[in-house]
């Protein structure tokens, strides 16, 4: 099991987070945007 959680950059107010998980034989990454 692989999952990594980044927090990849804060502009304009938003933050992105990003998650990367595997799913069966694939890598699937999630984003999110988050207004802070």
């Amino acid at each position: 099991m692989l999952n990594h959680l980044y927090a990849l950059s804060i502009k304009d107010s938003v933050m992105v987070l990003s998650a990367t998980h595997r799913y069966k034989k694939k890598y699937v990454t999630t984003l999110l945007y988050k207004p802070i």
